[in-house]
């Protein structure tokens, strides 16, 4: 995997482009990328470096530190990058169920436009998934714990190409006008036996949007 990086500034937002053929991952576990040690709930900001030794920042709030995890997070608690990673094709995750999760996903930093997707399961145990944004490669993510108990990360792997996939400097100066990104209906993914209540719930604090039943969650 090789890649030439540039580095550029538009509209005071920092935007990195690249020239490569597979892609680039960041990697978080345990040992790798940990936001907090704090073993109590808190809430800051950290600096981690990618692969290309570019550093990318992360918020969080309401997250703490646990034994076999990555990072727990209380309810309403949230992790998200407030540094362009371009190009995001998916993530994957591995969490220890039950669990209840929102994805928002924008191309931009204060997610003026986005979207999102639900996932929610009732079952013991380990689940892992592949969070994709079908024809959408976004540069911002935020993952947000929306179930009363906590949220137990084991890891996370971020999969991105570094070409910033919707700006185009030349026909569009200007950031905003340039994401495809909106507010109509969307997937929210439940288990069978949360469906009703989940869906209630989420259409009520969101939107509207396609459910999805599964007994595979």
């Amino acid at each position: 995997m090789t890649g030439l990086v540039i580095n550029a500034s538009v509209n005071q937002e920092k935007i990195y482009t690249a020239i490569a053929n597979e892609g680039y991952e960041l990697t978080f576990n345990q040992e790798t990328n940990v936001l907090t040690n704090n073993e109590t709930s808190s809430s800051g900001d950290t600096t981690i470096q990618t692969t290309l030794n570019n550093t990318v920042d992360f918020a969080y709030n309401n997250v703490y530190q646990t034994a076999g995890n990555w990072q727990s997070l209380s309810q309403d608690g949230e992790i998200y990058n407030t540094t362009a990673i371009t190009g995001i094709k998916n993530i994957e995750i591995s969490i220890q169920s039950p669990f209840q999760f929102l994805v928002i996903y924008s191309g931009h930093r204060n997610f003026s436009e986005y979207e999102f997707k639900t996932y929610a399961g009732s079952n013991s145990g380990l689940r892992s998934y592949t969070i994709s944004f079908d024809s959408l490669k976004p540069n911002y993510f935020k993952i947000i714990n929306t179930r009363q108990t906590a949220l137990n990360i084991i890891n996370l792997e971020i999969s991105y190409s570094c070409i910033d996939e919707y700006l185009n400097i030349k026909d569009h100066p200007t950031v905003n006008e340039e994401y495809n990104f909106g507010f109509y209906p969307q997937t929210l993914e439940v288990d069978n036996a949360q469906g009703i209540a989940n869906n209630a719930k989420i259409a009520n604090n969101l939107l509207n949007g396609y459910v999805i039943y599964s007994n595979n969650l």
